[in-house]
């Protein structure tokens, strides 16, 4: 008969849990990716919210994390709900001609001719 821990429940010949069947090294590496995965996440939107005035705390904390959140596109749309938004990618052109056509109007990237078209842009 295997002792197990009182207060974790975790097995000491074996150091599986019985809740979830990992050995604890495993929770503990999984809970430190997550946490990892978490600040990743924060980090995007704490830059952009210390941009004023130039955090070189938080500016260290994106730059550390910017090739893990830029290989997973996570670093992406916080411009899109700030008081002042910077320029779309949509480009409106019109065009007019001296010999008395039409104006030509139209829009790139067009939604109705460009498929597969980036569905998260404004």
């Amino acid at each position: 008969m295997s002792k197990r821990n009182v207060a974790t429940g975790v097995d000491r010949a074996t150091g599986v849990s019985p809740a979830l069947g990992l050995p604890t090294w495993a929770k503990l590496l999984l809970s430190g990716l997550v946490t990892l995965h978490v600040a990743a996440l924060v980090s995007g939107p704490l830059a952009f919210a210390c941009n004023r005035g130039a955090s070189p705390a938080a500016a260290a904390v994106r730059n550390f994390f910017l090739p893990y959140t830029g290989a997973f596109y996570l670093d992406q749309g916080y411009a899109f709900f700030a008081p002042e938004p910077g320029p779309n990618h949509l480009v409106d052109y019109k065009v007019e001609f001296n010999d008395g056509r039409a104006a030509v109007k139209g829009r790139f990237p067009d939604l109705a001719t460009e498929r597969p078209r980036l569905l998260y842009h404004r």
